[in-house]
């Protein structure tokens, strides 16, 4: 059964803060529902929802060419593809998935419908009551 604790969230917070610091991104860290460690990026210099919109237009008009896109204020990381970011954020997100997922485990079997994992990881860029802001340099 996933659990993540506050104790262990405190474990991360040192590497992740430095993580985001070396990035430019204004960031907080939570535990979600005692079982999902959510790092949220709040601001940044890279526009994170631009990237994401246009990349995600592109490929919403070549699946529905005839339906209308709504774009996102905020979004999850992880539902993403990553290939809509630059090398640069890539690996600032690989980074931060290997950080958070540091003594995990995943012992799924999808095809018996088991889910079995030490904790779930979100990475969420703004949030519906709270947008992503760019910080312009």
């Amino acid at each position: 059964m996933a659990y993540m604790s506050q104790e262990r969230k405190n474990l991360f917070a040192p590497a992740i803060k430095d993580l985001c610091k070396k990035y430019g991104f204004k960031h907080t860290l939570s535990v979600y529902h005692h079982s999902t460690i959510q790092l949220n990026l709040w601001k940044g210099k890279y526009d994170l929802v631009k990237m994401y919109n246009d990349s995600a237009k592109e490929h919403y008009n070549r699946t529905w060419p005839n339906s209308e896109f709504y774009p996102a204020e905020y979004f999850e990381v992880q539902r993403v593809s990553r290939e809509w970011f630059t090398p640069e954020l890539n690996e600032f997100f690989a980074e931060a998935f290997r950080i958070l997922n540091e003594g995990n485990h995943d012992r799924s079997d999808i095809m018996s419908d088991y889910f079995d994992v030490g904790w779930y990881v979100d990475i969420n860029i703004g949030k519906w009551n709270k947008p992503y802001q760019l910080i312009k340099e």
